[in-house]
């Protein structure tokens, strides 16, 4: 009897595992901060512009050429090699994007849940998606 009970955990952990697959990386280069932004709603302004990835940072080109480093509530990940899931949304490394949200402050003016990576331009201007 322990030896079929044995078994049968062994069974259901390895079908867990599979079914599970592999945790998903958090992308490194991407700005964000541990929850929504505070208070009932947000900013409901749309920004559209190509994703890129440079120097360790994730930034958001406008048609303008203004960079903004794109701050997303919760920690992405890496959905696959070129693409990044952040809440209910994938989205594509080169492709333009619209990201629905507000401006916010780069350097000393940024909040400070906000978690930055060392590579992001500390004075490019922050867009709080929400």
């Amino acid at each position: 009897m322990r030896r079929e009970l044995a078994a049968a955990t062994t069974a259901v952990a390895l079908l867990c595992l599979a079914a599970c697959g592999p945790a998903a990386e958090p992308v490194g280069s991407a700005a964000w901060r541990p929850s929504p932004h505070p208070g009932a709603g947000g900013p409901t302004a749309l920004l559209e512009g190509r994703l890129e990835e440079g120097d360790g940072c994730l930034y958001l080109r406008t048609e303008n050429g203004t960079v903004y480093v794109p701050v997303f509530p919760g920690e992405p990940v890496w959905a696959s090699d070129d693409e990044i899931r952040a809440g209910d949304a994938t989205y594509r490394l080169g492709d333009v994007v619209q990201l629905g949200g507000g401006q916010g402050q780069g350097g000393q003016g940024q909040a400070v849940d906000v978690h930055s990576p060392e590579g992001c331009d500390p004075l490019a201007p922050r867009w709080n998606v929400f």
